[in-house]
């Protein structure tokens, strides 16, 4: 028997990506007004109100086909009559037309067809029709990229394909139309599907399903494409060969055509024996998790054009050669605007094809006038680049560097440090693998690495003479660089090149502008030039600077200085237009100009940015020329922008998430809201580095409420993403504004964000510290709806911690808030809480009238009933209505879109994986249990890595794969118990004892099973005891039959009865079964057969009833030897054939006896 291995989430937060509702990012097609669910991409499946409802074939069906295939657009008469019948339409076409929809009305109820000018609309929700949902999914990985989202993207839409579009339905019109498109864009999905598993992984994985395929599909030459190159690559060149052979054989004879000019390119590449391209228009796409290692970054910015001189740093840097044991670094030095970063680039470029592993650049802004970037924060941009999910970054910063270290260890990586302050900021970056190259670019000589690391060093001085006349030239042309003038100009300019492109900039910008007269007003000077030290290169970027900005507009002046006041890395049109309280339009015509002459960078997608300098002069300029109240205020509209820009987008994606209750400070004009959740998350991920330094610039610097209250609505956004160090530089600086503020709601909201956090990075002790100040906060605050988030995320707190009985308090003490206060959502998540920790204690009657209530609330409010409906699917599949759980989880995974919370997802597909294991569809449940494993790694949440190692753990234990099954369950144990989380642990540990004494390694079995009895029976949680119980009759019986010990088998019948007991207590049906046939076995091995019979015989009853087939019985190998005798092994099953369609109802069962099962004992 095997005990139970998947348990429910339990929600910590309102709204949040780990709470009830997820919210669904597509829009609807038209707007359901009634539960009707259409699945046409197969035979039809037609359900209202989750009834089976039968659509008559002929017309009636081809109708339906048609407005479904209409997308939520009208429907002209004409065009369904011509649909319906073809080019022959009856000579009352549209009567006849009005009776079939009237006929349909009926069938499918009011609102589903609506009658508009000159047709009909269809109006059912997009979740509720799967052709529908899979044109989303497959419109979604153009989004994800080549990835490995974009293959759970796919898969998620296969699956949702059961056979021929429309199934059977009689249409001429559907037959030659309709179905082939959709089948064209099957193969499309299935192919692209194809490319990514080939990229990611061994070919040999769908070789199989190749062959399949071009058997059913002979003349589809793209299939054979893939199935030669995947041979080939798989190194089967013979039977590659002998596919071409076929695949020319069979469109001669069928077709009369030659192979085309692909497949004849391929034979050649395997008779060659040379490597074989992808399929055109696929790159392979980067991993994660496990395959991280091949993830090759190419961050370096683009190379300059117009680049001059620099011939002997060049050959200088190109010279230094690795070190074939080490790492090597070299420090490039010099003045502002010498030319430090252009040098490092031009160089990077040149050599990247030395370094396959991969090139990492970071601007750290160690001179930049904000704050410079913090170590743990590059390292978060650098394990990103190399494939760590956001959310497994640690935010600790000798972790991350010692995670960084780790995964360089083995790469030969081209790293570029651009602009350190100091050598403190460089050495938690540098990798360790053998034969990288380090490149650092500083003011400083940074002395410390040369001692350190034995750091190389170039100084970088102006350029010469004739290269600064090289590099004006080049940027105005011949025509305009008269040599004199132009030797002139670059003295004038120190050799600087950062001053050469200011003035050079502002010549060719104004094309009347005498070269000589811009020469005299350059000596001149501007009216600060004179507070520059003589002798200093960088006075000369001073003069260049003051003249371009006082050949501004005074309009002009006004927007480049108060540049100097934006907190982030880069700036859009938007935004400064908030900061200087103008239009868009205008404030993008300003910014163009202020890039045309080099005072501002223009990057892609119309952002722009700084040279450190510039913004240094741009904030001195504004400081020294703006009174602070106005500065105040430009700042204050930034800062409002950002906010209602960052409210609108979160409301978007996360409506239901609990946000603080005041108005935002006021904006007179907020920014509109994002038109869709795709771009509402766009513009947060384009975003994020502003936001961030947004946030900590305003704690600092005195805008308290802005700083908090940014971080409260970004609470959402970085939950669902898990940029954990962001999110914790953001949390704690909203902290520290709030004390600042002294408003206890403010402080109880920045609370419950580092309580959130700190769980999601697994500090469970912080965590309870922050939500316990949270508590107390709302409660001095009079925050009614604060006070129950933070009670709700108590209790979660306490479940994760395995302590559910104080978990039970905490979620009806915040129920009762929630319901005092009329917040339907908070009461909703309250119930499904207390649903989800009532089954892990067994009580599935108390569970069941909690999630149907809050099922209620969901479908009542229109919030997404994914978590609910998974929840409630699980108590269905406790209580044996299998097919009522199949439905409800298929149902929650309708609900998810591409747009939806992954974890929500992982969570139903182990869902899905547990119903099909136990209705006896195995390749079912490993094929969920597959997918489920794939989201939860390449997502990296540790709590989604567990559930998933759980799952497929119980999948290879019901089949007798004992190794594989040790193996994830170790993995789900170690997870949960770096992450404190008791209940997963013990899961983890009932599995692993069953899979060791499979192993027959029943010491250490023992152990397991000792350490997991200890916390199910200390914490409560009734289902894992009695699956421990089991686990340790199976270790008895097992030591027994090696052994011959009598006791031995004494303690197996003890622990199975008590295990019988408690699941029968409990009402877990198919569990109860699973037991009853161990003690036939146990009554097999006692040599009382006719007991062993009785208990099968009730087994079998008991699986009849609820429709359980055989193969829902796991393989158990019987260890069997006569006392004293030799031992032999038995691999048979222990399970009979069971025979029966009945579907078990909810069940209710009182309190269990206060005993304990017996111990094993010692033999």
């Amino acid at each position: 028997m095997k005990g139970q291995t998947f348990y429910p989430r339990v929600g910590a937060d309102d709204g949040s990506p780990q709470a009830t509702c997820a919210f669904r990012g597509e829009p609807e097609v038209g707007s359901m007004t009634n539960g009707v669910e259409l699945n046409v991409l197969g035979p039809w499946e037609v359900r209202v109100d989750q009834r089976p409802v039968t659509i008559p074939s002929g017309r009636l069906q081809a109708l339906l086909a048609a407005l479904v295939l209409s997308e939520g657009q009208p429907v002209p008469v004409r065009t369904l009559a011509d649909q319906l019948w073809s080019d022959e339409p009856p000579q009352r076409a549209g009567a006849t037309v009005h009776t079939y929809v009237t006929r349909l009305r009926k069938l499918l109820g009011t609102g589903v067809i609506r009658t508009v000018s000159g047709g009909y609309l269809f109006c059912v929700a997009a979740e509720c029709v799967d052709l529908y949902r899979f044109r989303q999914l497959v419109r979604a990985t153009a989004a994800a990229g080549p990835s490995e989202r974009e293959l759970e993207l796919l898969q998620r839409a296969l699956l949702l394909w059961r056979g021929r579009p429309f199934g059977d339905a009689e249409s001429n019109w559907l037959d030659r139309e309709v179905v082939p498109r959709l089948t064209e864009e099957w193969f499309a999905a299935t192919e692209r599907r194809i490319d990514i598993e080939v990229a990611i992984g061994p070919p040999a994985g769908v070789i199989a399903e190749l062959f399949e395929l071009t058997n059913r599909y002979p003349t589809r030459e793209s299939l054979w494409v893939r199935l030669i190159s995947a041979l080939h690559r798989s190194g089967r060149r013979g039977e590659a060969l002998e596919a071409y052979r076929q695949v020319r054989e069979i469109l001669s004879s069928e077709l009369g055509l030659d192979p085309s000019e692909q497949l004849s390119h391929l034979q050649q590449a395997v008779l060659r024996d040379e490597p074989v391209r992808p399929v055109p228009g696929h790159d392979a796409p980067p991993t994660v998790g496990q395959d991280v290692a091949t993830v090759a970054p190419a961050q370096l910015p683009a190379d300059v054009t117009d680049f001059a001189g620099r011939a002997d740093e060049l050959a200088t840097l190109c010279a230094i050669k690795p070190a074939a044991d080490g790492v090597t670094v070299t420090v490039v030095t010099g003045t502002a605007g010498v030319g430090k970063t252009t040098l490092a680039v031009r160089w990077a470029h040149r050599v990247a094809g030395e370094f396959p592993d991969g090139q990492l650049f970071v601007n750290l802004r160690g001179y930049a006038p904000d704050r410079p970037v913090r170590p743990v924060e590059a390292l978060a941009w650098f394990l990103g680049a190399l494939g760590v999910p956001p959310d497994r970054v640690p935010p600790d910063v000798d972790a991350a560097a010692a995670l960084y270290r780790s995964m360089t260890s083995r790469r030969r990586m081209l790293v570029v440090l651009d602009n350190a302050g100091d050598a403190e900021q460089v050495r938690p970056l540098l990798p360790t693998g053998a034969g990288s190259l380090v490149v650092v670019t500083s003011r400083r000589l940074l002395t410390g690495l040369v001692v350190t690391h034995s750091a190389h060093h170039l100084a970088v001085a102006p350029l010469t003479a004739d290269d600064a006349v090289r590099l004006v030239t080049r940027i105005l042309g011949t025509g305009r660089a008269e040599p004199h003038a132009v030797r002139a100009l670059a003295q004038q300019c120190s050799y600087l090149p950062l001053a050469l492109r200011i003035a050079a900039a502002n010549l060719r910008v104004d094309r009347h502008l005498d070269l000589g007269g811009y020469l005299g007003q350059l000596r001149d000077g501007g009216q600060l030039a004179t507070l520059t030290v003589d002798g200093d290169p960088s006075a000369s970027v001073r003069a260049a600077l003051d003249w371009s900005y006082l050949r501004l507009s005074p309009h002009l002046r006004h927007v480049f200085r108060h540049l100097g006041l934006v907190p982030g890395p880069d700036v859009t049109a938007e935004a400064v237009a908030a900061l200087i309280d103008t239009s868009a339009e205008e404030a993008g015509r300003w910014l163009r100009t202020l890039a045309d002459v080099n005072l501002v960078e223009a990057t892609p997608h119309r952002r722009y940015t700084f040279h450190d300098l510039l913004k240094a002069y741009a904030a001195e300029r504004v400081r020294t020329e703006d009174a602070e109240a106005d500065r105040v205020a430009a700042v204050r509209r930034l800062l409002g922008w950002y906010l209602h820009h960052t409210v609108a987008a979160v409301e978007l994606l996360y409506p239901l998430m609990l946000r603080l209750p005041a108005p935002p400070p006021g904006q007179d004009t907020p920014s509109p809201a994002p038109a869709s959740c795709s771009e509402a998350l766009a513009w947060l991920t384009v975003e994020r580095s502003n936001l961030v330094e947004a946030v900590s610039q305003a704690a600092t610097d005195g805008h308290h409420e802005y700083a908090w209250r940014l971080a409260d609505a970004l609470r959402g956004y970085f939950d669902g993403t898990g940029h954990r160090v962001d999110w914790l530089t953001v949390a704690e600086a909203a902290m520290t504004a709030a004390t600042a503020g002294g408003d206890p709601v403010a402080r109880a909201a920045a609370a419950a964000n580092l309580a959130h956090v700190h769980q999601f990075c697994g500090d469970g002790r912080a965590a309870l510290d922050h939500v316990t100040a949270s508590l107390r906060l709302s409660r001095e605050g009079g925050w009614a709806e604060g006070e129950a988030r933070a009670l709700n995320h108590l209790g979660a707190l306490h479940v994760v911690a395995g302590r559910p009985q104080r978990a039970i308090e905490a979620f009806v003490d915040a129920l009762a808030s929630d319901r005092r206060a009329g917040y339907d959502h908070g009461v909703a998540t309250r119930l499904v809480n207390l649903g989800v920790t009532s089954m892990s204690l067994g009580r599935l009657d108390v569970a069941e009238p909690y999630l149907r209530e809050a099922l209620d609330i969901h479908r009542r409010t229109g919030c997404s009933q994914a978590w609910v409906l998974g929840n409630l699917a699980v108590l269905q599949q406790m209580v044996g209505a299998l097919e009522a759980a199949f439905q409800d989880a298929t149902l929650a995974r309708a609900e998810d879109d591409e747009d939806a919370d992954q974890r929500t997802d992982v969570f139903n597909l182990a869902v899905l994986s547990a119903i099909e294991r136990d209705r006896g569809r195995l390749a079912e449940a490993e094929r969920y249990a597959d997918l489920a494993e794939t989201v939860a790694r390449r997502v990296g949440a540790p709590v989604l890595v567990m559930t998933a190692a759980n799952n497929r753990g119980a999948v290879d234990l019901h089949q007798a794969r004992y190794e594989k099954a040790a193996e994830r369950y170790r993995e789900a144990q170690r997870t949960a118990d770096d992450g404190g989380n008791g209940e997963g642990s013990t899961v983890a540990q009932i599995g692993l004892a069953q899979a060791l004494c499979g192993l027959g390694q029943h010491a250490e079995a023992t152990t397991h099973a000792d350490a997991a009895r200890t916390t199910a029976e200390t914490s409560g949680y009734r289902i894992q005891e009695a699956g421990v119980h089991v686990a340790m009759a199976e270790i008895a019986l097992g030591r027994h039959r090696r052994t011959g010990e009598p006791t031995l088998l004494q303690g197996a019948l003890g622990h199975a009865e008590w295990a019988l007991t408690l699941y029968r207590d409990i009402g877990y049906r198919i569990n109860e079964a699973r037991t009853l046939i161990l003690l036939g076995d146990i009554g097999d091995t006692t040599g009382t057969p006719a007991a062993g019979e009785r208990h099968r015989r009730a087994a079998f009853d008991l699986a009849t009833t609820l429709g359980v087939p055989r193969a829902a019985f796991p393989c158990r190998p019987r260890h069997t030897m006569a006392p004293g005798g030799d031992q032999q092994t038995d691999d048979s099953t222990a399970a009979g054939t069971v025979i029966g369609g009945g579907v078990a109802r909810s069940v209710r069962h009182g309190r269990p006896p206060a005993r304990r099962g017996p111990s094993i004992g010692s033999g």
